[in-house]
C-alpha cells in the first residue's frame, strides 16, 4: 500500500510509502490520505494527526504522470479540484490538530502539504523546494496561504527559483515549528500529549477561526489559474522532459 497508518501514544499516523517513486503523489494516493484523515479524525484514541514519509523523501510532491494524462482544461481542474484540493480542506477542516512530520526531502506538493498543516517539525537534514515551477507548474496553494507564512518577498523568492533550503531556515521563517533533534516521533508524541491537556471542543474552535481566515485568500481561484496553466505548451514540456528524464 502506497499510504499507511498506525496510531500510538495519542498520535494517528498517515505514512506515505512509495519510496521507489519519491513518495510522489498519485491520483489513488490523494484518495488514499483523504480517507486516513477521515479515520484520523473520527479515532477515539488519538490527539493529533501526523503525515509523514518513508525513505529519504517526505514527498516529491505530485505524480506528475497524472498531470501529464490530463488533455483538457477541465481534466486539469478536476485534478486539482477533485482530488488534490479535498485532502487540503479536510486539513484545513480537521476538528484536530494536523502536523507535518517531515523526515527528508519536501518538494513541490510536498511541501505545499507541510504549508497547509496547523504544526510541522522536520528532521535536521531536511530540505524543502517549491521547485515545481521547473516543469512549468504553478505552487497553487504556497501561493496564497505562503503569503501569511513568509511573506511575499521570501515567498516570490522560492516559488520564481525554486531553490532549495533546510530546516533551520524554515525554522526561522515560521514554516515549521522545530527540528526535532532527538527524533520525529519523540517530537509529535510531546505534542500530542501537550495537546490533550486542551480540550477538543476548543481546539476544534480554534481550527473553525483559523478557516475561516483561511477562506479570504482565495485558494479555489489559484487552482483555477495553476490549472488553466497547466495546459500551456510549456508546461507540457516541462512535464515531458522530466518524466523522460525519470522514466524507470
Amino acid at each position: 500500500m502506497f499510504v499507511q497508518s498506525k496510531e500510538s501514544n495519542g498520535v494517528y499516523w498517515i505514512i506515505l510509502n512509495r519510496p521507489e517513486k519519491a513518495n510522489a503523489i498519485n491520483l489513488e494516493m490523494w484518495r488514499d490520505i483523504l480517507a486516513r484523515l477521515d479515520d484520523g479524525i473520527m479515532s477515539k484514541n488519538s490527539t493529533v494527526i501526523a503525515i509523514t514519509g518513508t525513505g529519504k523523501y517526505f514527498s516529491a510532491g505530485e505524480d506528475l504522470g497524472d498531470l501529464s494524462r490530463a488533455s483538457t482544461f477541465t481534466e486539469a481542474l478536476n485534478l486539482f479540484l477533485d482530488t488534490m484540493r479535498p485532502v487540503f480542506d479536510k486539513i484545513f477542516r480537521s476538528p484536530k490538530p494536523v502536523i507535518a512530520a517531515i523526515n527528508g526531502i519536501a518538494v513541490g506538493a510536498g511541501a505545499e502539504l507541510m504549508f497547509a498543516c496547523d504544526m510541522a517539525f522536520a528532521t535536521p537534514e531536511a530540505t524543502f523546494s517549491l521547485a515545481q515551477g521547473r516543469q512549468g507548474i504553478g505552487p497553487a496553494l504556497a501561493l496564497t496561504i505562503g503569503m501569511l507564512r513568509i511573506g511575499k518577498k521570501n515567498l516570490a523568492e522560492l516559488t520564481m527559483t525554486g531553490r532549495k533550503f533546510g530546516a533551520k531556515e524554515a525554522e526561522e521563517w515560521g514554516l515549521i515549528n522545530g527540528v526535532a533533534e532527538s527524533g520525529l516521533e519523540t517530537e509529535i508524541e510531546r505534542i500530542a500529549h501537550e495537546v490533550a491537556q486542551t480540550p477538543p471542543t476548543l481546539i476544534r474552535e480554534i481550527k473553525e477561526v483559523m478557516f475561516r481566515e483561511m477562506t479570504i485568500l482565495g485558494v479555489e481561484s489559484s487552482f483555477n489559474t495553476i490549472a488553466m496553466y497547466s495546459q500551456s505548451d510549456e508546461t507540457k514540456e516541462g512535464i515531458r522532459r522530466f518524466l523522460s528524464k525519470h522514466a524507470g
